[in-house]
């Protein structure tokens, strides 16, 4: 029985959550688009530019792509001292 080298698993891991966050974000964006654009695909595509009249305004999507990562960040500092066994 081998195991699998801890970088496939985390590989793994990662495609699976960014395949099933694309699938996610865009059904969302699709069925209910007022709620669908502030998730950080669109609001990273709202950046960029108006490219459909249901994106934010590119300053709007900037500040929610940093209120993502805000969040997300602290979501992963809890986390960390939760889980630190050091």
């Amino acid at each position: 029985m081998s195991r699998s080298a801890p970088s496939s698993q985390s590989s793994r891991c990662r495609d699976l959550l960014a395949g099933v966050g694309f699938v996610v974000e865009n059904l969302v964006f699709g069925l209910l688009p007022k709620i669908g654009r502030f998730l950080p695909g669109r609001a990273a595509d709202s950046m960029m530019g108006p490219l459909q009249d249901k994106l934010l305004p590119g300053d709007v999507g900037t500040a929610v792509v940093i209120a993502w990562a805000v969040v997300l960040g602290v979501v992963g500092l809890v986390m960390l001292k939760r889980r630190d066994v050091s």
